[in-house]
């Protein structure tokens, strides 16, 4: 008798518990959660606007139901963008997290020149390359058809990127060219075409202090022909010939 009384409790229980899954089923799905507002944090070269056109996001629809992994792709085709994330910010809101690249030198391209990261992918293009900042690397070859999000495969470019990555921005900017025809034997260019032999891209650090000794003893840079840093020892220095 007693395992009869039992029954319809359970009956009852069970029947509360379906209620509950299926109220709270209809509550997730409901407007409670429907997006109303996308935060973009991180950009600072591209346009919070470009980014949430090409996040391709529809307000009003229910956050349970966006494809956080789709935004991510779509956001990942624009070439300036790193890498980027998505995260619900309930009940409303969903936050896009992005990491830009940043440019650290031209290569050339195929009537353009191409701004590259230090990964080695390409940006966008330049028709000028006079009035900017950053180092131009000679030696290397870019696929005709190579343009923005693209990576340069020439692995000649690998080690000239090092060295940069290394260096700090103030150094960089001193630099105007990398030539790497030969990995092994790097030449940099400074202001008025004075010629660094630098050597391959290790002991970077070590190299570009040696290097800085000689530029703050020498009053006129014009007068070297190159500073030879390529070895452990104090740095080889030529001066052009007097005509």
């Amino acid at each position: 008798m007693a395992i009869n009384k039992r029954r319809p409790y359970r009956a009852r229980r069970l029947m509360i518990c379906m209620l509950c899954c299926i109220s709270f089923f209809f509550f997730l799905q409901s407007d409670f959660f429907s997006l109303q507002k996308v935060e973009v944090q991180g950009n600072k070269r591209i346009p919070t606007e470009e980014l949430l056109s090409l996040a391709g996001l529809e307000y009003g629809v229910n956050l349970w139901r966006i494809d956080t992994e789709g935004v991510v792709e779509r956001l990942k085709a624009h070439p300036l963008l790193k890498e980027a994330s998505v995260k619900r910010k309930w009940p409303h809101a969903l936050v896009i997290y992005v990491t830009e690249r940043e440019p650290l030198a031209f290569v050339p391209g195929h009537g353009v020149f191409w701004i590259v990261d230090g990964e080695g992918y390409i940006m966008e293009g330049s028709s000028m390359i006079a009035l900017s900042k950053l180092p131009f690397i000679s030696g290397i070859q870019v696929k005709d058809d190579a343009g923005p999000g693209a990576k340069v495969e020439d692995p000649r470019l690998k080690p000239a990127l090092e060295v940069l990555k290394v260096l700090p921005l103030e150094a960089r900017e001193k630099i105007k060219e990398i030539q790497v025809i030969d990995p092994e034997n790097l030449l940099l260019y400074l202001p008025e075409r004075v010629k660094v032999k630098f050597g391959n891209a290790s002991s970077v650090k070590e190299k570009w202090v040696r290097l800085e000794g000689v530029l703050r003893e020498t009053q006129q840079l014009g007068l070297l022909e190159y500073i030879d840093v390529s070895f452990d020892g104090p740095p080889v220095i030529k001066f052009r010939e007097k005509r």
